[in-house]
């Protein structure tokens, strides 16, 4: 046991790895792995470190060196009786995914969709989850990728610009710090996952390993790491910082979004660690109307702040209004909380340092009447849209039928103009569908006892027997035959050219649109 503050705590290993630090040197990412080689490290992952090192800094010196002195650098291995070994760093950094499967099963990052806003054990309602099974200089990408993938986008025009773009609901630079703090921050002797869980309104990221650095003072200058050689190669790659501002660079930026603020909460006892982001503005205009719920109460801006966190992640103690809040200690803190306590607002659940505070349901029922209102606005605002399209649409079709006399009286006067265009034609004009039953009686039945599966022979006769003193197009010769014109042309008119029993119109041209075929006087049977 040890004392710290006015309380008694249990040490951890972490306290007694401090305690003993003069005759323990060594930290747990550079301990040797005792069943790994260097056949255990992936080359490719090597290469994609130079590769981002190169991007960072060009002339790096260690760019130049060879593989083993290059891990020896990182600390990635060690050397022992003569021969190299890798550590636990080298392994979890640029080890090869069979070697993460063998020797650090359990070590891996989680990507967890969950529909809603809750935690839910429903069979009926399947989580939708994502195994990143890599070394953590591409875990880290990966996991990124997987996050901004699946973010809420808007669309964003700069002024100057032409051309528009998506912008991400929370900062990138936000997401790859919060990812390589959990990467970097971790408590890699404890058998679980990174997990990263995305909900509809927030992300939260747990890792094993509570912070070594007090959590009153996480963003404040000087950092503190149980995995310092995998914090220096993510700092020597821009992955993380290793000088205690990753947090504050987080919280800056996302308050230049005007998104809440970062929560984070270190459990001791628990040996865990929680990050979360949620994607809630500051202030929509829904909150504002939420928030004038409460006018009588006279609240501070910190105390609204506060009253949407808890309303949005469902409950909200001291630590999350001093991560809201930043210049409010402790006291003042929970004096706050009282005080929406005593409003009716909040309920206090818990006692001690697991004091926690929960919306009533007075809150929740302004909150739900303010939702309502609010869709049912924007309902009228959709139906106002559509109706003013059915205006438009019908002013269109009044505008098309207006036009539909003028358009009758044309063409009434074509119709009356076609008598004596037929006059002039003479009497032999008749349509082409009239031409068409004008075969041999004899023949038309011999088209229809062949039906639809004729003798080959057979049907070229009555091919023949058809362009006889005719001159059709394939068109028109289907039709006879019941068949497509590209049937007739491959298998009946091609071979017959070819034979010399059938002629075109156009020798010159095969591919003439007005092509027409008649037989030639060369009448013997085909073969």
């Amino acid at each position: 046991m040890s004392r710290i503050g006015s309380t008694d705590q249990r040490c951890t290993e972490d306290d007694l790895i401090a305690f003993y630090h003069d005759r323990h040197d060594e930290t747990w990412d550079e301990q040797i792995v005792s069943d790994a080689s260097m056949a255990d490290f992936d080359d490719d992952a090597i290469e994609y470190y130079r590769q981002l090192r190169r991007d960072v800094d060009s002339q790096a010196e260690e760019l130049t060196w060879n593989r083993d002195d290059l891990l020896e650098a990182l600390s990635a291995v060690k050397r022992r009786e003569g021969s190299l070994r890798p550590t636990v760093a080298g392994i979890l950094l640029f080890g090869s995914t069979k070697a993460l499967r063998r020797l650090f099963p359990m070590h891996r990052i989680d990507y967890i969709r969950v529909p809603g806003l809750r935690w839910v054990k429903d069979p009926d309602r399947r989580f939708e989850t994502i195994e990143i099974r890599a070394p953590l200089i591409r875990a880290i990408v990966r996991a990124r990728s997987a996050i901004l993938d699946d973010l809420p986008k808007a669309f964003s025009l700069p002024a100057g610009e032409v051309q528009g773009k998506d912008i991400p609901l929370l900062p990138d630079r936000v997401i790859r710090e919060v990812v390589a703090n959990a990467v970097m921050h971790r408590d890699y002797r404890v058998h679980g996952s990174i997990q990263i869980i995305r909900y509809s309104n927030r992300l939260e990221i747990r890792n094993p390993g509570y912070s070594i650095k007090a959590e009153e003072r996480l963003g404040q200058p000087g950092s503190e790491t149980r995995n310092p050689k995998i914090a220096a190669v993510l700092h020597d790659i821009k992955f993380a910082e290793t000088k205690g501002s990753g947090i504050r660079v987080m919280r800056e930026l996302m308050d230049e979004r005007g998104l809440t603020p970062p929560l984070f909460q270190s459990d001791r006892t628990g040996n865990s660690f929680f990050a979360m982001l949620l994607f809630h503005h500051f202030l929509s205009q829904e909150d504002v109307d939420w928030l004038g719920t409460f006018d009588s109460h006279n609240l501070s801006e910190d105390e609204m702040k506060a009253m949407i966190s808890a309303r949005e992640v469902g409950a909200i103690d001291n630590s999350t209004y001093r991560d809201i809040n930043r210049e409010t200690d402790t006291l003042s803190a929970s004096k706050h909380l009282r005080k929406l306590c005593d409003c009716g607002l909040l309920e206090k659940r818990g006692n001690g340092p697991a004091t926690y505070y929960v919306p009533t349901d007075v809150t929740l029922d302004n909150w739900l009447k303010i939702v309502v209102a609010s869709e049912a606005v924007k309902k009228s605002q959709q139906l106002d849209g559509k109706s003013q399209e059915l205006l438009t649409k019908k002013q269109e079709l009044d505008s098309k039928s207006q036009e539909f006399p003028t358009k009758k009286q044309e063409l009434d006067s074509k119709s009356q103009e076609f008598p004596t265009k037929k006059q002039e034609l003479g009497a032999d004009f008749r349509p082409p569908e009239t031409r068409l039953e004008e075969l041999p009686l004899e023949i038309a039945g011999q088209i229809e006892a062949q039906g639809k599966k004729g003798n080959p022979a057979e049907m070229l006769n009555l091919v023949l027997k058809i362009l006889e003193g005719r001159s059709l197009s394939a068109a028109e010769l289907a039709k006879y035959l019941e068949r497509t014109p590209d049937y007739v042309r491959r298998n009946y008119l091609r071979p017959l050219i070819e034979s010399g029993r059938v002629r075109t119109s156009n020798p010159a041209n095969p591919t003439d649109p007005g092509l027409t075929y008649t037989a030639t006087s060369n009448r013997d049977d085909p073969q």
